[in-house]
């Protein structure tokens, strides 16, 4: 969050490419960060699952959930206990920043990879067919699909939904990059 508010994509390109350091004023920002809020954190947070983080969540033993909008079914006002509100918010922003209020984590799509060596027409029909009715039908369990799908009735959807997709409707014009898709693990 730290190096994205302060560089957008720039520090970590720099540090993957070796123009960059941990030691150079954003990786520094990040480390004073994490050490600050650390506190905050429960015990075992570096090696808990992500199931494990929701049942935190949901039995209110926790306060965030740090999770992507793939996870919002489980938030759903009929999949949460008892008196139990969920929202969410977005990157917090930080003092001279580069980026807007409205640019920060947004990814989507699935990945998907087909063997050469083993594409026949079952494989063919089955890509045929995701790639013609995924987005409809993600759509229809509160998911957000790679492309544009039309909600004919809104009163099939959350409130949560509603509102997240209209907060993706102004995203802005940059998204930051995941560090572990761009670093090597020897960084």
């Amino acid at each position: 969050m730290k190096p994205f508010r302060m560089t957008g994509n720039q520090y970590l390109t720099d540090l993957s490419t070796g123009d960059a350091k941990m030691s150079d004023a954003p990786g520094v920002a990040t480390a004073e960060f994490i050490a600050e809020i650390g506190q905050y954190f429960q015990t075992g947070f570096s090696s808990t699952d992500y199931t494990t983080a929701k049942d935190l969540f949901l039995a209110g033993k926790t306060a965030m959930y740090g999770i992507g909008t793939w996870e919002l079914q489980n938030f759903l006002p009929e999949n949460l206990p008892a008196g139990l509100h969920v929202d969410y918010f977005y990157m917090p922003m930080v003092e001279n920043s580069v980026t807007t209020e409205n640019e920060y984590w947004a990814f989507g799509g699935i990945g998907l990879a087909a063997s050469q060596e083993n594409f026949d027409e079952n494989v063919k029909a089955f890509l045929e067919y995701l790639v013609k009715n995924y987005d409809e039908k993600y759509l229809k369990l509160q998911h957000f699909p790679p492309r544009s799908v039309e909600i004919q009735d809104v009163s099939e959807f959350s409130q949560l939904f509603l509102d997240i997709q209209a907060d993706q409707a102004k995203f802005g014009e940059t998204a930051t990059k995941p560090w572990d898709v761009l670093l090597l693990a020897d960084c």
